[in-house]
């Protein structure tokens, strides 16, 4: 697959050009997410801002990211997959559409642990999150990925 074309405006708004639908995008590995995670919550406790980011498929679909801490998390992942990349859009998109799932979905809460200093993902629920397939607005679909959970959430400590 051909790199994604990244076109950086004079106030540092970067527009990635995807060469493909998001449902084409690859599927990653938990840990990728697991990885993403903890990046994008380091970031957002050192950091307060970042660039506007867009995302556009070669459907026209646009993802457009207003969200202050979604553009922090998105500047978080280009430096540790690679926005250039599918795989970096890939796993961009999946952990924030999981982090949206999380807010929006109560069978998530089981796989969380709410803790001072963050909140550990259960590992199943991160691979579910990581091989569901993304919808054509990018994002996954709440039922893909309740289907693929392992069926034991973990445990509090």
């Amino acid at each position: 697959m051909p790199p994604i074309e990244r076109v950086t405006g004079p106030d540092g708004a970067t527009l990635h050009l995807v060469p493909l639908a998001p449902e084409r995008l690859p599927k990653v590995a938990g840990r990728d997410l697991e990885r993403a995670w903890h990046a994008a919550h380091h970031r957002a406790t050192r950091q307060k801002s970042a660039p506007h980011r867009a995302f556009r498929f070669e459907t026209g679909a646009a993802i457009t990211l207003t969200d202050a801490d979604a553009r922090l998390w998105a500047s978080a992942i280009d430096e540790l997959a690679d926005l250039s990349t599918a795989h970096g859009v890939s796993v961009c998109l999946r952990l924030l559409s999981l982090i949206a799932l999380i807010s929006a979905a109560d069978w998530c809460s089981p796989h969380l642990q709410f803790r001072g200093d963050g909140c550990p993902v259960d590992a199943s629920l991160l691979k579910a999150a990581a091989l569901a397939t993304l919808n054509p607005d990018g994002a996954l679909d709440p039922a893909a990925v309740q289907n693929l959970l392992s069926p034991q959430p973990i445990s509090p400590s």
